[in-house]
């Protein structure tokens, strides 16, 4: 569990979600390495678990779409 204060602020925006274990906004490519990580850890518990469900890759920026779609369905 990341135990830093998410006290940063870059120009004038404060709160951000992914923050390193100094405090410090994540670097993009360390974050998409990370997402990258996690999508293939769970495809290989789904082939464990012989479903069939498998998540394809994804960037963060395909998230931002995704939140913006659905909070424009709102």
């Amino acid at each position: 569990m990341n135990k830093a204060e998410n006290n940063i602020e870059i120009d004038n925006i404060s709160g951000f979600v992914f923050i390193n274990s100094y405090g410090n906004c994540m670097r993009r490519d360390n974050l998409y390495r990370a997402l990258k990580r996690l999508i293939t850890e769970f495809n290989k518990e789904q082939l464990k678990i012989k479903s069939n469900f498998q998540l394809t890759y994804f960037t963060c920026h395909v998230l931002r779409h995704t939140f913006a779609t659905r909070l424009v369905e709102n």
